[in-house]
């Protein structure tokens, strides 16, 4: 409201030339006219050719025109050849929550949102059993609501390559019932399609590009083969007690692996595979599609 009241001035609107002056700003090029014009055609909703109203500025300011990268150019600005292990990915936690981690409510959309307005491929879904036999997506232990796993799967292949050609991984907080995990797996299938990336051979050294992955949703979870040794890694939320202070799969105390058993349809769609980390040593090297991941405490260990 500030700064449109500064630039709109008694006008009760922005135009073209305040606009340019507003964004120029800061700038090493300054905006040009036809620039400047793609922008007022965008978000003047009433055709007014004077200007942008307050309506038509907070639109403006939400969307990815006043992004805080780059909008003039197209590509990320680095190689995308290299293997997927040697790049920041930028990852959300518990991405269904439209607020806090108690008792806010859960929302398909906001993967949409997390994927096309906020710039994550990496999206959290815990799952638990739906009282219909249909898998759900809450934050466990909580009263926050829910949402159905299908709804979700749908939103993503709607539009999670809508402005983003990158790989999106799902991270799978797993606390199914054997039966809804071949329910979840059958979903998986149906709703993505080729869009699911198919897990590697064995014997695979190195992970595929980005640009290898283009267009492709990677599974990382447990997978049979690591399910029996998973308690010890996947710990951030352990560490720091969430909302309970019990783990998140609230399934065993502190320190006793969880009897998790992963059914073999889900395991054999897991792309990267959580696994315990057998140390850092360079005879300790894990296989391509095994990733661990730590808490901050066990982090600075090993800092």
């Amino acid at each position: 409201d500030d700064v449109f009241k500064l630039y709109a001035g008694d006008n009760n609107y922005i135009s073209g030339a305040k606009l340019k002056e507003l964004l120029d700003i800061g700038e090493s090029v300054p905006f040009t006219e036809a620039e400047i014009t793609q922008m007022l055609c965008a978000f003047d909703r009433e055709g007014k050719e004077e200007g942008l109203n307050i309506f038509d500025f907070e639109d403006f300011m939400h969307s990815g025109f006043n992004d805080i990268f780059n909008m003039r150019q197209e590509s990320p600005g680095m190689e995308m050849n290299r293997p997927l292990t040697e790049y920041w990915i930028s990852s959300s936690h518990n991405t269904y929550l439209t607020g806090n981690q108690l008792n806010s409510s859960s929302s398909a959309e906001m993967y949409s949102r997390a994927l096309q307005t906020l710039g994550f491929r990496c999206v959290e879904l815990d799952c638990w059993d739906g009282k219909d036999g249909s898998p759900e997506i809450y934050h466990g232990h909580t009263l926050t609501s829910r949402v159905k796993f299908e709804d979700v799967c749908k939103v993503v292949k709607q539009y999670g390559f809508e402005r983003n050609p990158w790989p999106i991984i799902f991270s799978l907080e797993m606390h199914c019932s054997q039966e809804q995990q071949v329910v979840l797996a059958g979903m998986l299938q149906a709703i993505l399609g080729d869009t699911l990336a198919a897990p590697l051979p064995a014997g695979t050294t190195v992970l595929p590009s980005p640009v290898e992955l283009q267009g492709k949703v990677l599974l990382k979870g447990k997978s049979f083969a690591t399910a029996e040794v998973e308690g010890d890694d996947e710990e951030g939320e352990e560490a720091t007690g969430e909302a309970t202070g019990e783990s998140e799969a609230g399934e065993s105390p502190p320190g006793k692996k969880p009897s998790a058993k992963i059914a073999q349809e889900l395991s054999d769609l897991i792309f990267l595979r959580a696994t315990h980390c057998p140390g850092l040593r360079e005879e300790d090297k894990m296989a391509a599609h095994e990733m661990c991941s730590f808490s901050e405490n066990k982090t600075k260990k090993y800092v």
